[in-house]
């Protein structure tokens, strides 16, 4: 559920919006991701894409690993996005919003050790804000931010042959989506 939640309902969204954002163009579509991509890969023992590893069954599921994977799926998203629709006026880019303890856990004792490395709900707020409004991006996508900076995101969010396989089997799956769940 992980992946389907964190990357396949976006990825859902976004496809459901597809001829609004053309429409309002120029429009900037904003991808949350973490930097907890980069301990992970999407690939099985092949090098290829496989919706085992992205959704394992539940004696292999591990819930970091998932999330990790998730965060990747969403900077190959959002790339191949920004690919996609960017001869149409919009442009995609993904943030890192920075850690945040909103949650009970800032209430225990961990929260004294983790309070230096978390961000309040303002400042995790303020990558995201930024891309979305700030005018010296406008036009300019395909980028990973982290605390209102452009860094170089992991080598396997960067491949451009696994953003179009994963582009491919997210198609391919929310095409096969319940009836009930129809564009917009």
């Amino acid at each position: 559920m992980a992946w389907q939640i964190c990357h396949q309902g976006h990825f859902l969204l976004v496809q459901c919006l597809q001829e609004v954002l053309r429409c309002s163009a120029p429009a900037r579509v904003v991808v949350v991701s973490s930097e907890s991509h980069r301990f992970t890969d999407l690939l099985d023992q092949c090098g290829k894409m496989d919706l085992a590893v992205l959704s394992p069954p539940q004696k292999d599921y591990w819930s970091m690993l998932a999330y990790n994977r998730a965060k990747l799926c969403n900077l190959l998203f959002s790339n191949e996005l920004h690919r996609r629709l960017a001869p149409h006026g919009v442009t995609a880019n993904a943030v890192h919003p920075g850690n945040m303890m909103y949650t009970a856990i800032h209430r225990t004792s961990f929260f004294t050790l983790a309070c230096p490395f978390t961000k309040s709900m303002q400042q995790g707020a303020a990558t995201t804000v930024y891309c979305a409004v700030a005018p010296e991006l406008e036009g300019f996508g395909g980028m990973y931010i982290n605390n209102c900076f452009r860094c170089l995101p992991s080598p396997q969010a960067e491949d451009q042959a696994t953003a179009a396989s994963l582009w491919e089997l997210s198609e391919r799956l929310v095409s096969e989506r319940p009836s009930g769940l129809q564009a917009v």
